[in-house]
């Protein structure tokens, strides 16, 4: 429970997944790895969040403008 306050809930589930539901594994994987987690979910937000502002800026540049 104590670990929900540092880490958000989604990546608690993670680590009983991973450990099998098992609280105290879970918690050491969190405090070995959870911060990396953490920084591996941030990056891949932020590229899927460029990449769809991409797309978005493709589908407005495709668009020719009605005069």
């Amino acid at each position: 429970m104590l670990m929900m306050e540092v880490f958000p809930l989604e990546l608690c589930v993670v680590a009983l997944e991973k450990n099998r539901d098992d609280m105290q594994y879970s918690a050491n994987w969190l405090l070995e790895k959870g911060f990396q987690e953490l920084e591996l979910w941030t990056r891949q937000t932020i590229d899927i969040s460029k990449k769809l502002q991409d797309d978005k800026d493709k589908v407005v540049s495709f668009i020719p403008p009605i005069y």
